[in-house]
Protein backbone atom coordinates (compact mmCIF):
# COMPACT_ATOMS: atom_id res chain seq x y z
CA UNK A 1 0.00 0.00 0.00
CA UNK A 2 1.29 3.49 -0.85
CA UNK A 3 0.58 6.24 1.65
CA UNK A 4 0.70 9.84 0.39
CA UNK A 5 0.94 12.85 2.69
CA UNK A 6 0.52 16.56 2.00
CA UNK A 7 -0.06 17.55 5.62
CA UNK A 8 2.45 19.06 8.14
CA UNK A 9 5.64 21.04 7.48
CA UNK A 10 8.64 20.21 5.30
CA UNK A 11 10.91 18.91 8.07
CA UNK A 12 8.17 16.67 9.50
CA UNK A 13 7.45 15.24 6.06
CA UNK A 14 11.10 14.36 5.47
CA UNK A 15 11.39 12.76 8.92
CA UNK A 16 8.27 10.71 8.20
CA UNK A 17 9.86 9.46 4.98
CA UNK A 18 13.05 8.41 6.77
CA UNK A 19 11.07 6.65 9.51
CA UNK A 20 8.95 4.79 6.98
CA UNK A 21 5.73 6.42 8.15
CA UNK A 22 5.03 7.60 4.59
CA UNK A 23 6.13 6.46 1.18
CA UNK A 24 5.41 9.66 -0.75
CA UNK A 25 5.08 13.28 0.35
CA UNK A 26 4.43 16.50 -1.56
CA UNK A 27 5.87 19.88 -0.65
CA UNK A 28 6.69 23.31 -2.01
CA UNK A 29 10.16 23.45 -3.55
CA UNK A 30 11.47 26.15 -1.20
CA UNK A 31 15.18 26.79 -0.73
CA UNK A 32 14.93 25.16 2.72
CA UNK A 33 13.36 21.99 1.30
CA UNK A 34 15.88 21.78 -1.54
CA UNK A 35 18.82 22.21 0.86
CA UNK A 36 17.52 19.58 3.30
CA UNK A 37 17.06 17.00 0.56
CA UNK A 38 20.33 17.60 -1.32
CA UNK A 39 22.37 17.75 1.91
CA UNK A 40 20.89 14.47 3.16
CA UNK A 41 21.65 12.80 -0.17
CA UNK A 42 25.28 14.00 0.04
CA UNK A 43 25.21 14.45 -3.71
CA UNK A 44 23.84 17.92 -4.25
CA UNK A 45 20.94 16.30 -6.10
CA UNK A 46 17.27 15.68 -5.32
CA UNK A 47 17.69 11.94 -5.86
CA UNK A 48 20.34 10.12 -3.83
CA UNK A 49 20.99 7.66 -1.04
CA UNK A 50 18.21 8.98 1.25
CA UNK A 51 15.55 10.63 -0.86
CA UNK A 52 14.26 10.41 -4.39
CA UNK A 53 12.75 13.72 -5.47
CA UNK A 54 11.26 15.22 -8.62
CA UNK A 55 10.36 18.81 -9.45
CA UNK A 56 6.91 19.32 -10.98
CA UNK A 57 5.62 22.40 -12.80
CA UNK A 58 3.38 24.57 -10.64
CA UNK A 59 0.01 26.04 -11.60
CA UNK A 60 1.33 29.60 -11.36
CA UNK A 61 4.15 31.81 -12.60
CA UNK A 62 5.74 35.13 -11.67
CA UNK A 63 6.04 37.98 -14.12
CA UNK A 64 6.83 41.69 -14.52
CA UNK A 65 3.92 43.70 -15.89
CA UNK A 66 3.72 47.19 -17.37
CA UNK A 67 0.64 49.41 -17.59
CA UNK A 68 0.55 50.56 -21.23
CA UNK A 69 -1.30 53.75 -20.24
CA UNK A 70 1.44 54.65 -17.75
CA UNK A 71 4.52 53.48 -19.68
CA UNK A 72 4.16 55.13 -23.07
CA UNK A 73 5.42 57.88 -25.38
CA UNK A 74 3.53 61.19 -25.68
CA UNK A 75 0.48 59.79 -23.85
CA UNK A 76 -0.26 57.41 -26.75
CA UNK A 77 -0.12 53.90 -25.25
CA UNK A 78 -1.06 52.03 -28.44
CA UNK A 79 1.41 53.74 -30.76
CA UNK A 80 4.36 51.93 -32.34
CA UNK A 81 6.74 54.27 -30.51
CA UNK A 82 5.20 53.32 -27.16
CA UNK A 83 5.47 49.62 -27.97
CA UNK A 84 9.14 50.07 -28.86
CA UNK A 85 9.72 51.83 -25.56
CA UNK A 86 8.14 48.96 -23.59
CA UNK A 87 10.20 46.43 -25.59
CA UNK A 88 13.34 48.32 -24.55
CA UNK A 89 12.30 48.14 -20.89
CA UNK A 90 11.49 44.43 -21.23
CA UNK A 91 14.96 43.69 -22.63
CA UNK A 92 16.56 45.31 -19.58
CA UNK A 93 14.30 43.41 -17.17
CA UNK A 94 14.86 40.05 -18.86
CA UNK A 95 18.64 40.32 -19.20
CA UNK A 96 20.35 37.58 -17.15
CA UNK A 97 17.05 36.64 -15.48
CA UNK A 98 17.99 32.95 -15.45
CA UNK A 99 21.04 33.80 -13.32
CA UNK A 100 18.98 36.04 -11.03
CA UNK A 101 16.28 33.39 -10.52
CA UNK A 102 18.80 30.66 -9.70
CA UNK A 103 20.51 32.89 -7.13
CA UNK A 104 17.19 33.51 -5.34
CA UNK A 105 15.11 30.36 -5.81
CA UNK A 106 16.68 26.96 -6.42
CA UNK A 107 14.92 24.80 -8.94
CA UNK A 108 12.84 27.63 -10.38
CA UNK A 109 12.38 27.53 -14.16
CA UNK A 110 12.54 30.41 -16.60
CA UNK A 111 9.57 30.68 -18.95
CA UNK A 112 9.32 32.79 -22.10
CA UNK A 113 5.54 32.78 -22.57
CA UNK A 114 2.79 34.04 -20.21
CA UNK A 115 1.50 30.77 -18.80
CA UNK A 116 2.70 27.95 -16.57
CA UNK A 117 4.34 24.96 -18.23
CA UNK A 118 1.33 22.83 -17.22
CA UNK A 119 -0.74 24.46 -19.97
CA UNK A 120 -0.96 22.78 -23.38
CA UNK A 121 -0.84 26.25 -24.96
CA UNK A 122 2.74 26.99 -23.88
CA UNK A 123 5.36 26.50 -26.63
CA UNK A 124 8.24 24.21 -25.68
CA UNK A 125 11.97 24.77 -26.39
CA UNK A 126 11.98 21.87 -28.85
CA UNK A 127 9.23 23.52 -30.95
CA UNK A 128 10.42 24.89 -34.29
CA UNK A 129 9.19 28.46 -33.75
CA UNK A 130 10.19 28.73 -30.07
CA UNK A 131 12.06 31.93 -29.21
CA UNK A 132 13.53 33.26 -26.00
CA UNK A 133 11.59 36.32 -24.92
CA UNK A 134 13.13 39.72 -25.75
CA UNK A 135 16.26 38.25 -27.31
CA UNK A 136 16.18 40.15 -30.63
CA UNK A 137 17.19 43.73 -31.39
CA UNK A 138 15.15 46.25 -33.37
CA UNK A 139 16.49 44.81 -36.66
CA UNK A 140 15.57 41.24 -35.76
CA UNK A 141 19.10 40.12 -34.95
CA UNK A 142 19.93 38.04 -31.88
CA UNK A 143 21.13 40.09 -28.90
CA UNK A 144 23.08 37.36 -27.09
CA UNK A 145 25.24 34.34 -27.78
CA UNK A 146 25.98 31.35 -25.57
CA UNK A 147 29.59 32.43 -24.89
CA UNK A 148 28.72 35.81 -23.33
CA UNK A 149 29.54 36.55 -19.70
CA UNK A 150 27.03 38.26 -17.41
CA UNK A 151 28.70 41.63 -18.02
CA UNK A 152 28.72 41.12 -21.79
CA UNK A 153 25.02 40.24 -21.78
CA UNK A 154 24.26 43.40 -19.82
CA UNK A 155 26.20 45.53 -22.30
CA UNK A 156 24.41 43.85 -25.21
CA UNK A 157 21.02 44.38 -23.54
CA UNK A 158 21.68 48.10 -23.03
CA UNK A 159 22.75 48.48 -26.66
CA UNK A 160 19.62 46.69 -27.92
CA UNK A 161 17.37 48.69 -25.58
CA UNK A 162 18.80 51.96 -26.88
CA UNK A 163 18.05 50.79 -30.42
CA UNK A 164 14.36 50.37 -29.56
CA UNK A 165 14.33 53.69 -27.69
CA UNK A 166 15.66 55.51 -30.74
CA UNK A 167 12.75 54.03 -32.70
CA UNK A 168 10.51 55.34 -29.92
CA UNK A 169 11.74 58.90 -30.45
CA UNK A 170 14.51 59.12 -27.86
CA UNK A 171 17.83 60.79 -28.68
CA UNK A 172 20.97 58.92 -27.63
CA UNK A 173 24.72 59.41 -27.70
CA UNK A 174 27.59 57.25 -26.42
CA UNK A 175 25.25 54.73 -24.79
CA UNK A 176 23.13 57.34 -22.97
CA UNK A 177 19.77 59.02 -23.54
CA UNK A 178 20.30 62.70 -24.29
CA UNK A 179 16.69 63.75 -24.96
CA UNK A 180 13.25 62.32 -24.20
CA UNK A 181 10.17 62.59 -26.46
CA UNK A 182 7.47 65.06 -25.42
CA UNK A 183 5.14 63.99 -22.60
CA UNK A 184 7.31 61.00 -21.75
CA UNK A 185 8.45 60.20 -18.22
CA UNK A 186 12.07 60.08 -17.12
CA UNK A 187 11.33 58.11 -13.94
CA UNK A 188 9.35 54.89 -13.43
CA UNK A 189 8.33 52.91 -10.35
CA UNK A 190 8.18 49.12 -9.97
CA UNK A 191 6.23 47.51 -7.10
CA UNK A 192 7.67 44.32 -5.62
CA UNK A 193 5.34 42.63 -3.08
CA UNK A 194 6.79 40.22 -0.53
CA UNK A 195 5.30 37.09 -2.11
CA UNK A 196 7.33 37.62 -5.29
CA UNK A 197 10.66 38.56 -3.72
CA UNK A 198 11.70 35.01 -2.81
CA UNK A 199 11.18 33.94 -6.42
CA UNK A 200 14.00 36.11 -7.73
CA UNK A 201 11.87 39.09 -8.73
CA UNK A 202 13.63 41.49 -6.35
CA UNK A 203 17.03 40.42 -7.68
CA UNK A 204 15.82 40.90 -11.26
CA UNK A 205 14.41 44.35 -10.44
CA UNK A 206 17.62 45.48 -8.75
CA UNK A 207 19.69 44.31 -11.71
CA UNK A 208 17.36 46.15 -14.09
CA UNK A 209 17.60 49.31 -11.96
CA UNK A 210 21.35 49.33 -12.57
CA UNK A 211 20.88 48.94 -16.34
CA UNK A 212 18.18 51.63 -16.49
CA UNK A 213 20.57 54.01 -14.73
CA UNK A 214 23.35 53.23 -17.22
CA UNK A 215 21.26 54.43 -20.15
CA UNK A 216 19.79 57.45 -18.33
CA UNK A 217 16.39 56.40 -16.90
CA UNK A 218 15.55 56.31 -13.20
CA UNK A 219 13.82 53.15 -11.94
CA UNK A 220 12.44 53.39 -8.39
CA UNK A 221 11.95 50.12 -6.48
CA UNK A 222 9.02 49.86 -4.05
CA UNK A 223 10.25 46.88 -2.05
CA UNK A 224 8.14 45.01 0.53
CA UNK A 225 4.93 46.69 -0.60
CA UNK A 226 1.80 44.89 0.54
CA UNK A 227 -0.19 42.87 -1.97
CA UNK A 228 -3.32 44.78 -0.94
CA UNK A 229 -1.66 48.10 -1.76
CA UNK A 230 -0.42 46.85 -5.11
CA UNK A 231 -3.85 45.43 -5.99
CA UNK A 232 -5.45 48.78 -5.18
CA UNK A 233 -3.03 50.61 -7.48
CA UNK A 234 -3.61 48.02 -10.22
CA UNK A 235 -7.37 48.36 -10.05
CA UNK A 236 -7.05 52.15 -10.15
CA UNK A 237 -4.67 51.93 -13.11
CA UNK A 238 -1.97 53.85 -11.24
CA UNK A 239 0.78 51.22 -11.02
CA UNK A 240 3.36 51.70 -13.77
CA UNK A 241 5.39 48.49 -13.42
CA UNK A 242 4.98 45.63 -10.95
CA UNK A 243 6.06 42.11 -10.08
CA UNK A 244 3.08 39.78 -10.01
CA UNK A 245 2.04 36.20 -9.49
CA UNK A 246 -0.51 34.66 -11.82
CA UNK A 247 -2.33 31.35 -11.51
CA UNK A 248 -2.87 29.45 -14.71
CA UNK A 249 -4.88 26.48 -15.87
CA UNK A 250 -4.24 23.58 -18.20
CA UNK A 251 -6.57 25.18 -20.75
CA UNK A 252 -4.36 28.28 -21.03
CA UNK A 253 -7.26 30.76 -21.33
CA UNK A 254 -5.70 34.25 -21.58
CA UNK A 255 -8.85 36.24 -22.36
CA UNK A 256 -9.35 37.61 -18.86
CA UNK A 257 -5.81 38.97 -18.69
CA UNK A 258 -5.24 40.41 -22.15
CA UNK A 259 -8.49 41.25 -23.93
CA UNK A 260 -9.09 45.00 -24.30
CA UNK A 261 -12.63 44.83 -22.87
CA UNK A 262 -11.34 43.44 -19.60
CA UNK A 263 -10.17 46.91 -18.53
CA UNK A 264 -13.81 47.77 -17.85
CA UNK A 265 -14.93 44.33 -16.66
CA UNK A 266 -15.64 44.28 -12.91
CA UNK A 267 -16.27 40.52 -12.74
CA UNK A 268 -14.17 38.76 -10.09
CA UNK A 269 -11.01 37.32 -11.62
CA UNK A 270 -11.35 39.38 -14.80
CA UNK A 271 -8.94 42.23 -15.47
CA UNK A 272 -6.47 43.66 -17.91
CA UNK A 273 -4.05 45.42 -15.60
CA UNK A 274 -1.67 45.75 -18.54
CA UNK A 275 -4.18 48.04 -20.29
CA UNK A 276 -3.32 46.49 -23.62
CA UNK A 277 -5.53 47.48 -26.55
CA UNK A 278 -4.66 45.45 -29.62
CA UNK A 279 -7.25 44.12 -32.09
CA UNK A 280 -4.99 41.31 -33.32
CA UNK A 281 -4.32 40.13 -29.78
CA UNK A 282 -8.05 40.37 -28.97
CA UNK A 283 -8.86 38.00 -31.82
CA UNK A 284 -6.11 35.59 -30.78
CA UNK A 285 -7.19 35.30 -27.13
CA UNK A 286 -10.83 34.85 -28.18
CA UNK A 287 -10.04 31.80 -30.31
CA UNK A 288 -10.28 29.19 -27.50
CA UNK A 289 -13.67 30.64 -26.53
CA UNK A 290 -15.05 30.52 -30.05
CA UNK A 291 -13.72 27.07 -30.97
CA UNK A 292 -16.10 24.30 -29.99
CA UNK A 293 -14.34 21.02 -30.70
CA UNK A 294 -16.15 18.53 -28.47
CA UNK A 295 -15.53 14.79 -28.17
CA UNK A 296 -18.91 13.15 -28.77
CA UNK A 297 -18.03 9.47 -29.02
CA UNK A 298 -15.27 6.89 -28.54
CA UNK A 299 -15.15 3.62 -30.50
CA UNK A 300 -14.01 0.74 -28.28
CA UNK A 301 -12.71 -2.51 -29.90
CA UNK A 302 -15.16 -5.43 -29.69
CA UNK A 303 -12.72 -7.50 -27.69
CA UNK A 304 -13.08 -5.06 -24.80
CA UNK A 305 -15.99 -6.24 -22.62
CA UNK A 306 -16.23 -3.24 -20.27
CA UNK A 307 -14.49 0.09 -19.76
CA UNK A 308 -14.31 2.60 -16.90
CA UNK A 309 -12.75 6.04 -17.44
CA UNK A 310 -12.20 8.65 -14.72
CA UNK A 311 -10.47 12.05 -14.80
CA UNK A 312 -9.40 14.71 -12.31
CA UNK A 313 -9.81 18.39 -13.25
CA UNK A 314 -8.75 21.49 -11.32
CA UNK A 315 -12.02 23.08 -12.41
CA UNK A 316 -15.00 21.69 -14.29
CA UNK A 317 -14.28 23.55 -17.54
CA UNK A 318 -10.57 22.69 -17.60
CA UNK A 319 -8.65 19.93 -19.31
CA UNK A 320 -7.99 16.90 -17.07
CA UNK A 321 -4.70 16.90 -15.18
CA UNK A 322 -4.90 13.16 -14.42
CA UNK A 323 -6.80 10.41 -16.20
CA UNK A 324 -7.30 6.73 -15.48
CA UNK A 325 -8.98 3.97 -17.49
CA UNK A 326 -9.57 0.28 -16.73
CA UNK A 327 -10.78 -2.19 -19.35
CA UNK A 328 -11.92 -5.79 -19.02
CA UNK A 329 -10.64 -7.87 -21.90
CA UNK A 330 -10.72 -11.60 -22.70
CA UNK A 331 -7.17 -12.10 -21.43
CA UNK A 332 -7.73 -10.07 -18.25
CA UNK A 333 -7.83 -6.47 -17.03
CA UNK A 334 -5.82 -3.58 -18.50
CA UNK A 335 -5.27 -0.27 -16.70
CA UNK A 336 -3.68 2.97 -17.87
CA UNK A 337 -2.90 6.16 -15.97
CA UNK A 338 -1.71 9.36 -17.66
CA UNK A 339 -2.89 11.61 -20.46
CA UNK A 340 -5.46 10.65 -23.07
CA UNK A 341 -2.87 9.62 -25.68
CA UNK A 342 -1.28 7.14 -23.27
CA UNK A 343 -4.66 5.66 -22.42
CA UNK A 344 -5.75 5.25 -26.06
CA UNK A 345 -2.44 3.58 -26.92
CA UNK A 346 -3.02 1.04 -24.14
CA UNK A 347 -6.21 -0.38 -25.61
Amino acid sequence: MIKISNECNTLSKLEALENGDFDVVTMQATNQAMDLITDANSSGKLTGRIYGGKLLDGDYYHYIGMNADQVCVDNKPDSTRSKNMRKAFSILFSCNRSNMIELSQKGAAQIDYPASQISWSVPQPEDEEYKQAYSEDVDGNGIYNSNMSVEEREAAACKAALGYLRKAGFKTKSGKITAFPENTGKKYTIYIPDDTQEQGMLTIARNAQKLFKQIGIKLVLKEHCSLARLTKHLKQGKAQIWCGKEETSVSGDMYRMYHSRQKKNKTAGSRNYLHIKDSDLDEFVKMPRKTRDILVSVIVPKKVKAVVYLSQRNQSTDFPVLTCAVAKREEGYVAAVGDDSEILNSF
